[in-house]
């Protein structure tokens, strides 16, 4: 379903390699971890995924055509700052039925379908109507996780996700991906420097290493 083929990137000229002749292959319904540390190129890599920047070399296949005529929202980010992502003037059920806006929908299916995704993600129809400063970090973070999947993409890029949370937190919202991995049939990339949290989350696990990827 994502194909990276043979792809190297450098954000200039004269500016180091950052990716070299990468190749890796993303199945539909699978979950795969990238292990790395920090520097290592796992949010360049990322980038390139959701067509947010464009390879050097090489190409991207999503879905049987490249990434850069993908149609918009074909892939979704969430990351570690849920509360930098959301807007704080913004109630909970209008941030999350942003992707949906491009679609031909009423504003009564919009609610609709962002309450049965909260309900997904385990926060009631009580949260549809409060606001970022009145949730915890591990209710952002799920807020964060259902807006990039009420419009049903074909893969979600999870940047760190757990990375801010405490433990009993984090085991919790873990858990949740496990669960829509499932019930959503659910693919994705689980960016992370923790080998516990990706052993526990993913059915395959690479380590980005000087430029490429190793199968663990």
């Amino acid at each position: 379903m994502i194909n990276m083929q043979n792809v190297t990137f450098r954000y200039g000229k004269r500016s180091p390699i950052i990716l070299k002749d990468l190749s890796l292959t993303i199945e539909q319904g699978s979950s795969v971890a990238l292990l790395g540390r920090s520097g290592s190129g796992k949010t360049t890599l990322s980038r390139l995924l959701l067509g947010l920047i464009k390879p050097t070399e090489g190409n991207i296949i999503i879905k049987g055509e490249s990434v850069t005529k993908a149609p918009k929202g074909v892939g979704q980010l969430v990351h570690q700052h849920p509360e930098s992502s959301l807007n704080s003037k913004r109630s909970i059920v209008e941030s999350v039925e942003e992707p949906l806006l491009r679609l031909e929908l009423s504003r009564i299916e919009r609610v609709k379908q962002v309450r049965e995704m909260l309900l997904d993600v385990g926060l009631d129809e009580s949260f549809l109507y409060r606001y970022p400063h009145q949730l915890s970090g591990g209710q952002l973070q799920r807020v964060c996780i259902a807006r990039a999947l009420v419009a049903k993409p074909a893969f979600v890029v999870l940047d760190e996700v757990v990375n801010r949370l405490d433990v009993q937190t984090k085991v919790k919202l873990l858990d949740l991906l496990r669960a829509l991995k499932q019930s959503h049939q659910l693919t994705y990339l689980f960016v992370t420097h923790d080998v516990t949290s990706a052993k526990y989350t993913c059915e395959t696990i690479y380590k980005l290493e000087n430029g490429t990827t190793q199968l663990q």
